[in-house]
């Protein structure tokens, strides 16, 4: 099954950048190359709506968040969000240093509290470090639940009906470095968006996300010190169908 994407445009497409953490040492140079890959691709060859905004504080970023929840999206197909700044293993930074979690962001836009985005894809990108290891290609297997129908099994069925339609797509794996070129940009953004502008008119998302995955791990990244070192990007998702930014019949 796929999810329907007929309108135009097919919704928010939302780029929040942080370029400017008050000195000069912590600033992402290069950023801006990632800002206008994305706005292209998305705006020219996706059809979405993108709206940018740059170097937000805490509360000024919340705020936004909370505006584009409470939207009313029931003309549009799907919403797209990006952060690209600093990380950890939590999430991402603020210009004032705060840490912004993505569970909390995930909890903002459940069907519950956004009901114009229920069954409706809420795809987010991050381009931000998850923490300081190199080399880290190991996944750790989360137990699964036991296979018992009983209140407690039922009410996290709802629970996880009510959070499904999320992908978080990171450009790193868990508490692994992230990087990008002051010049290029960084290899994610800039590969994900050529491989969304090649491909969209006949791949679904998540087949373009393991091309993704497998060009930039592909892709040995040269440090200043001339160490050699793997990137590996991840995505935890709850989709239900496949997304095609192009028209395609129903299944």
């Amino acid at each position: 099954m796929n999810y329907s994407m007929d309108r135009t445009p097919h919704g928010f497409a939302v780029i929040f950048n942080f370029e400017n953490f008050g000195s000069e040492d912590k600033r992402r140079v290069g950023a801006k190359k990632d800002v206008e890959s994305v706005q292209y691709v998305f705006s020219e060859y996706l059809k979405y709506k993108v709206e940018l905004h740059e170097d937000l504080n805490y509360e000024d970023l919340m705020s936004k968040l909370k505006r584009y929840r409470e939207d009313n999206h029931k003309d549009y197909d799907s919403f797209v969000c990006f952060f690209m700044s600093h990380g950890n293993e939590n999430g991402v930074i603020t210009s004032d240093h705060k840490n912004v979690k993505m569970e909390d962001i995930r909890n903002m836009f459940v069907g519950s509290k956004c009901p114009s985005l229920e069954g409706k894809p809420k795809m987010f990108f991050i381009q931000a470090c998850r923490g300081d290891r190199q080399h880290q290609t190991q996944y750790k297997e989360e137990a699964s639940t036991p296979n018992v129908e009983n209140e407690s099994r039922r009410a996290l069925r709802m629970k996880i009906a009510n959070e499904t339609d999320f992908l978080f797509a990171y450009a790193s794996q868990p508490n692994a470095i992230c990087y990008r070129d002051p010049e290029k940009g960084s290899v994610y953004i800039q590969t994900l968006t050529e491989t969304l502008k090649k491909y969209t008119s006949e791949e679904h998302l998540l087949d373009m996300l393991t091309m993704v995955r497998d060009v930039v791990f592909k892709k040995p990244i040269k440090l200043d010190n001339g160490q050699e070192v793997d990137q590996i990007p991840h995505e935890d998702h709850s989709l239900t169908k496949k997304v095609y930014f192009s028209v395609k019949p129903r299944e």
